[in-house]
């Protein structure tokens, strides 16, 4: 991340810096979005189904925007079809996948704190692949978030964690998270020649390859894809929001401020997860989650932040 010096000699965030960091708060808001809309429609939609249709909605919003992209970095991407099948697999489909199968046995207050140690499983899978090491001030930040997000989900009594129980659906949701780090990670051994727009129209057609016999097999052996107006119009905003809209945003985030910097911004989809219930589900504020916003956003803030001079990147 570049931090400048103002005329005065204050540290400042670069321009660029603060753009990727409001991409991360739109993309966060689009996933936090995703898990109400999956919670939402568990009992109807069978979580496979939901996410072929899901990409394959995506897919036809991409395509006339992203094909000359495409056409132009074919070349490219040809020679990257390994990397591009590992980043089609984690990023579009297991990890997609498997929160949705996770939310059809999980309580909520466990997926949102299971959710909430997204930083730690990022911080802890890029040092296995990457040898990328945490600073003692992320370190601290991603600790104050933590607590703000404990807050919250325990609605200030933390005598509450003692009955949290882990069960089948807790365990797929920490698979998903951590298939989803390997994603953000992997992005980093791209070549800088490929467009954030190939090669999200890249991994889509990839995806759903891969999608399409599982939804076959599932509609089989489970049940098939309903389309009632409710799970129509749940596709259109899964596809549109947390596919096309925030993979956009990580993607170019990430490439700015890195996985590390940008896993701490998981701390915001339990903070912008209860905004939305109080919006959509009309449920009530109370004083624990201000406390708890408050804490998360410092936590944020401190780990974002820099003291020290650096030299533009």
């Amino acid at each position: 991340m570049a931090v400048v010096q103002d005329h005065q000699g204050h540290a400042k965030i670069d321009r660029k810096t603060l753009i990727a960091y409001a991409m991360l708060v739109i993309a966060m808001a689009c996933w936090s979005g995703n898990w109400v809309v999956g919670r939402a429609i568990h009992v109807e939609v069978p979580p496979w189904g939901l996410t072929f249709w899901r990409w394959a909605t995506a897919f036809i919003i991409l395509l006339p925007i992203c094909w000359r992209s495409f056409v132009r970095d074919w070349p490219i991407l040809r020679r990257q079809w390994k990397l591009l099948i590992v980043l089609a697999l984690t990023g579009t489909v297991l990890q997609q996948a498997l929160v949705y199968v996770g939310l059809q046995s999980t309580e909520a207050t466990n997926a949102v704190l299971l959710n909430a140690v997204g930083p730690a499983i990022m911080v802890i899978t890029s040092w296995i692949l990457l040898r990328t090491l945490i600073t003692k001030r992320q370190s601290f930040g991603m600790l104050v978030a933590f607590l703000g997000v404990l807050v919250i989900v325990t609605r200030g009594d933390l005598d509450l964690l003692k009955e949290l129980e882990i069960n089948r659906g807790d365990l797929w949701i920490l698979t998903a998270i951590w298939f989803w780090c390997v994603y953000s990670i992997s992005l980093k051994r791209l070549p800088p020649e490929i467009g954030i727009r190939s090669l999200l129209l890249a991994i889509t057609m990839i995806g759903l390859l891969i999608l399409a016999p599982a939804h076959a097999i599932e509609s089989i052996v489970d049940r098939p894809m309903p389309f009632s107006k409710e799970a129509v119009l749940s596709i259109l905003y899964v596809a549109s929001g947390p596919s096309v809209l925030a993979f956009f945003c990580w993607n170019l985030a990430v490439a700015r401020v890195g996985a590390n910097m940008a896993g701490f911004f998981f701390f915001l989809m339990p903070v912008l997860g209860t905004i939305f219930a109080v919006i959509f589900l009309g449920e009530n504020l109370f004083s624990y989650h201000f406390t708890g916003i408050a804490v998360v956003v410092a936590g944020i803030y401190f780990t974002t932040s820099r003291r020290r001079r650096q030299i533009v990147d």
